[in-house]
């Protein structure tokens, strides 16, 4: 029974669940609760879902749910995987999504396409800091008068960091990114080759 309803739990919203519900009745109704992956794995949270009900397929509390565990951010990001399958691959089951560092997991490198609404405030704290970074911007720049001007001109409520935000931000990304080269490293099965090239450098 389960393994025939789950051919049709494809909408991205049940990446956020662990995949086999917990089966049980109530005053004669067979439900299905659906446990939340979320906060480190301590979330409690189950949605349960009657079977014999006009709303046996619903997802809407599931992705409520979904929404204050793991933030809008991380719902928006699974709906663009297309499927939960999909979804669940770019997840890391237990993580706290709708932050700084979750706003830098996204699927699909083709492309360069463009939101038709605002950035979330995880998307515009990992955009300036992307481009800060790849710019080489001083953090100061998100307070320049006419930056603000050029950023808010026809959407005057846009958030914007401020310069320490953007200097947290950098280097909580750092931290993050030097630890992911260092388990790359470590994982190496092989020789590593380092080599400095101080031909340009003025202190070589």
């Amino acid at each position: 029974r389960v393994e025939r309803l789950s051919t049709k739990w494809i909408a991205s919203t049940y990446a956020f669940y662990q995949p086999t519900p917990t089966i049980g009745h109530k005053d004669g109704r067979r439900y299905h609760d659906f446990h939340c992956m979320g906060k480190s794995g301590t979330c409690k949270h189950a949605v349960r879902r009657y079977l014999d009900g006009s709303n046996s397929g619903s997802t809407s509390n599931m992705r409520k749910h979904a929404k204050v565990c793991w933030g809008e951010a991380a719902v928006a990001d699974a709906d663009t995987a297309g499927s939960a399958d999909a979804a669940r691959k770019s997840i890391a089951p237990g993580s706290k999504q709708g932050t700084i560092t979750a706003a830098f997991e996204r699927t699909g490198k083709g492309k360069v396409t463009y939101k038709h609404t605002q950035h979330t405030k995880p998307e515009m704290r990992a955009t300036i800091v992307k481009w800060v970074a790849r710019s080489q911007r001083p953090f100061s720049i998100v307070e320049d008068e006419d930056f603000q001007e050029l950023m808010k001109t026809g959407r005057p409520g846009l958030w914007i960091p401020s310069a320490s935000t953007v200097a947290r931000d950098v280097r909580t990304v750092f931290k993050n990114a030097r630890k992911r080269v260092s388990n790359l490293l470590k994982a190496h099965d092989g020789a590593l080759n380092f080599t400095t090239d101080a031909w340009t450098s003025p202190n070589h």
